[in-house]
């Protein structure tokens, strides 16, 4: 966990030059992302602030999505210290922020975004910033434990979770008691968060403890006339048998996998729980969740033991399944007016709010592939003294507007920038290996539907194939002095699917010529199958097989210098000069070149074309940006054109 401090990085043993922030501000505000974790540690970080004589005198939630760019701006005399904690999207508003995410944006450019992952944000504040603890270490142990749903550690059982209803048991112990009563905090505050100011009185009335914070929560439901926890207990026994034969839920039992196409009835309060699948199939490794609005979800089972099924990272999943939707999602733009337009729509939005302004655009898709296209070049039309620079600056003054506020002109500049929908859902997707998702598709319009329920179906047969590898992976051993042909019949059951979507079309657009490397790829694995030693996972080692055979087909045939007529696609950038169709050369014949090209420009090439590397993966492996690896390839094939042609 890092602590930004006006764009600087702060120590992590409390907050740098706090006695000079207590000079110039004796007030401040917070800004918490609204879950357990958010108020708790709003609540550590006032006190924090105020034992070092700074007064917290108001808080306000912000939410990932359109809510984030409603909050309103700061006043413009600066008396007021904004403090932003438990939230990945910094701005520059913000005095001070914290968060314990492993990804960040929106920070200022000389800022770190370098952030050490903790179980939650309250444990740093309260325990690694704070001189001493702020929270007890048990309230702390258990809001880590809901923050990360690590529930299978602390033998917590979904039924526990999903508690509305706390009494105190004499005949257990008081650990038992102190757990189950922050549990039922925990339920009660995701039930009432919604409610007008209702998590920010909390922060404002409540001391550094979840005993407290319960007490507040059922004196402000009873004083503001909230449901009761008895209404919400019998809403939800009802939502838990309506899943159960809902349409939109199926189990896979061989595989352990809940498919489910939204939530279902969420109108009665209380009712809905993202537990609710485990619940209902107890012995399920993993959901699949598909959100209407343009969100997919994949989790592991929190309750069960082993979550993190060997060989399954449902982060990896995900990427494969963008894979296979890649083209269309490149071909899918969208242009900037409307990622405004949506990101200020929230009905809290007005002239006050910070809005989706021009660092927010830049700091969202500066990662990308692609990034904002059209802005690093003036449109067509304008004179020939039109800078970029000038373009930018014009792009930037229409952004910090309000898009209610733009004329058809501005709209219509801003229509010139745009970004793919592959950038889109990669800019907002994210996850680890044991909870990820797909999002960003509420921005494709009608086809953002169209492409969720393919990504769902894609998603699960995905992890299935994964299943199935990883089980033949535990086996592989067992069978590796049988027989060969039940062997590789096992494998090339499995894994067939998998190496045609994510090998062999990687190197073809042509379905029936991918299928053929497919076919000649399962032939050497058959041949080489003795060679597997059992270490790593076995569908790497097939996929290495194949593609290692797909690249010694393609050594015997010509490789084209010109952009996109490949007839097997190794050319995929788009900085290279149209040459000739006759510009073709064997491999054999630059292979002979590539000693007299320097080293920068011959690791490059090598890696792009001998090893299939991305960019991206370049730059990783050499150390340098995306722009240069590309600049070098380019140069690379110049270079070797100019060699060959002397021939």
């Amino acid at each position: 966990m890092n602590i930004l401090f006006n764009g600087k990085i702060l120590l992590e043993s409390g907050i740098r030059n706090i006695k000079n922030l207590s000079k110039r501000y004796d007030k401040a505000k917070i800004y918490f992302h609204q879950d357990l974790d958010g108020v708790t540690t709003a609540l550590a970080m006032k006190n924090y602030l105020e034992n070092n004589g700074i007064d917290v005198v108001d808080s306000e939630i912000i939410q990932y999505g359109d809510k984030e760019f409603a909050i309103k701006k700061p006043s413009a005399k600066g008396d007021i210290m904004p403090v932003l904690v438990d939230f990945a999207h910094g701005k520059p508003m913000f005095v001070i922020h914290t968060d314990h995410h492993d990804k960040q944006i929106g920070a200022e450019k000389i800022a770190s975004t370098s952030f050490r992952p903790s179980r939650s944000n309250v444990e740093t504040i309260s325990q690694v910033v704070s001189p001493s603890d702020i929270f007890p270490n048990e309230d702390i142990k258990m809001i880590s434990t809901v923050d990360s749903a690590d529930f299978v550690n602390m033998g917590i059982k979904p039924e526990e979770v999903m508690r509305y209803v706390f009494q105190l048991d004499k005949e257990k112990e008081l650990s038992k008691n102190k757990k189950l009563m922050a549990l039922v905090t925990n339920k009660l505050l995701l039930a009432y968060k919604n409610k007008p100011k209702f998590l920010e009185r909390l922060v404002l009335d409540s001391t550094p403890s979840l005993l407290n914070i319960y007490q507040n929560i059922i004196r402000l439901a009873k004083e503001e006339g909230y449901v009761s926890p008895d209404i919400m207990k019998s809403n939800l026994e009802k939502y838990i048998e309506t899943q159960k034969e809902s349409d939109n839920v199926s189990y896979l039992e061989d595989y352990g996998i809940i498919a489910q196409y939204g939530g279902g009835a969420l109108f009665k309060p209380g009712a809905y729980d993202r537990y609710v699948p485990f619940k209902n199939f107890p012995n399920a490794n993993f959901l699949v969740i598909a959100w209407p609005l343009g969100l997919l979800q994949a989790s592991c089972n929190p309750f069960k033991a082993n979550r993190e099924l060997k060989g399954v990272n449902l982060g990896e999943i995900a990427q494969d399944v963008l894979k296979v939707f890649e083209t269309p999602l490149k071909d899918k733009m969208i242009t900037i007016d409307s990622v405004k337009y949506f990101a200020e729509k929230n009905k809290s939005f007005d002239e006050d709010s910070v809005g989706f302004n021009f660092t927010d655009m830049i700091a969202m898709f500066e990662n990308t592939d692609n990034g904002v296209q059209g802005l690093d070049n003036p449109p067509e039309g304008v004179p020939e003294d039109y800078t970029t620079e000038r373009w930018e600056k014009a792009i930037k003054k229409v952004m910090d507007k309000p898009y209610s506020k733009l004329s058809e002109k501005e709209v219509k500049a801003l229509k010139i920038l745009k970004v793919s929908g592959w950038d889109m859902i990669q800019a907002n997707s994210g996850g680890h290996k044991c909870i990820t998702n797909i999002s960003g598709l509420q921005y494709f319009g009608k086809e953002g539907n169209v492409f969720l329920k393919e990504m769902s179906k894609e998603f699960v047969k995905q992890l299935k194939l994964k299943i199935n590898s990883n089980n033949l992976n535990e086996d592989i051993k067992k069978i590796i002095n049988e027989n060969g042909d039940s062997k590789f019949n096992d494998i090339y059951d499995k894994l067939w699917d998998k190496m045609l979507s994510t090998v062999c079309r990687k190197y073809t657009k042509d379905k029936a010529k991918a299928e053929d490397f497919c076919q000649n790829g399962f032939i050497k694995v058959y041949q080489n199958l003795n060679k597997f030693d059992g270490k790593g996972s076995i569908d790497a080692w097939v996929s290495r097989v194949i593609r290692n055979n797909i690249l010694d087909e393609l050594r015997k045939k010509k490789i084209s210098f010109t952009n996109g007529k490949s007839e097997y696609n190794l050319d995929n950038v788009k900085d290279t000069v149209t040459e000739p169709e006759e510009s073709r050369y064997t491999i054999d014949e630059i292979k002979k070149v590539l000693p007299k090209l320097s080293k920068s420009y011959k690791k490059v090439f090598e890696l792009y074309y001998f090893e299939n590397l991305k960019h991206k993966e370049i730059a990783e492996e050499l150390g340098i940006s995306e722009n240069t690896s590309k600049t070098n390839l380019m140069k690379a094939k110049k270079k070797i054109k100019e060699l060959l042609s002397k021939k």
